[in-house]
């Protein structure tokens, strides 16, 4: 019994003095105080908080106050009234939470390895957008370009890519496989970007390209939106 009323939102003490007063039935606090084994200054705190929930009734007997517990089926008629406030209230703290911008979650990848598991994460999605320095790009990771370029179109992951015009960037197009999964257009500013970003979904993938080797996943749809409107404001100004 005392599990449920502990559930139902009473602290300890105030189910010693609830139960105290079901068993005295109308009674003076230095009883209740007694048969709930507690100072009575406190029986006095609890009894005026268990009369707040309306879970106590008390009455003038004399120059002394009586106690009484209400029928204890109205600890359900008292739920069913907290049930329909909270829901009251409920669209408005939905409104508080849509509020609030979700924190960016950010990942920080150390060598070659880290690098692949953040590309992992990124090639999960069935669309890249990818801006940046070709030949930098294969300088700095070598191989990896292009053993995602072919994972992508095992996957049937599709790509819009912007590069400088370099042999690095050609090879793309002339493989009939990666073709078919990839649009290119091309940009000589590219030729002096420091890193290479990729966005998929809402997710950012940074690669410097001028430092020691890592990289910096973002997962925020902000920051995400803001760097698809770059790439499509690059894209507008790239060639094919």
């Amino acid at each position: 019994m005392e599990d449920e009323l502990r559930d139902y939102g009473l602290s300890e003490k105030e189910i010693k003095v609830y139960i105290a007063c079901l068993k005295a039935g109308a009674c003076t606090a230095n009883r209740i105080s007694e048969l709930a084994d507690l100072r009575r200054g406190t029986t006095y705190d609890i009894l005026e908080s268990l009369k707040e929930k309306g879970l106590i009734s008390s009455f003038k007997s004399g120059k002394k106050s009586h106690f009484q517990a209400t029928e204890p089926k109205e600890l359900l008629v008292l739920l069913k009234e907290k049930g329909r406030r909270l829901a009251e209230i409920i669209p408005s703290l939905e409104k508080i939470k849509l509020s609030i911008t979700k924190k960016p979650e950010i990942g920080l990848f150390e060598g070659f390895k880290g690098i692949l598991t953040m590309l992992e994460e990124l090639y999960k999605e069935k669309e890249i957008l990818l801006y940046g320095s070709a030949e930098k790009v294969a300088q700095v990771l070598r191989h990896i370009p292009k053993a995602f370029a072919l994972k992508r179109a095992r996957e049937k992951i599709y790509m819009r890519v912007i590069f400088e015009h370099s042999e690095e960037a050609e090879f793309r197009l002339n493989d009939p496989q990666i073709k078919k999964v990839t649009s290119m257009k091309f940009l000589e500013e590219m030729r002096k970007f420091p890193s290479v970003t990729l966005v998929a979904g809402d997710k950012v993938g940074i690669i410097p390209l001028e430092r020691e080797l890592l990289a910096i996943l973002i997962k925020n749809k902000e920051t995400s939106e803001t760097q698809k409107l770059i790439f499509e404001n690059f894209w507008k100004q790239a060639k094919k």
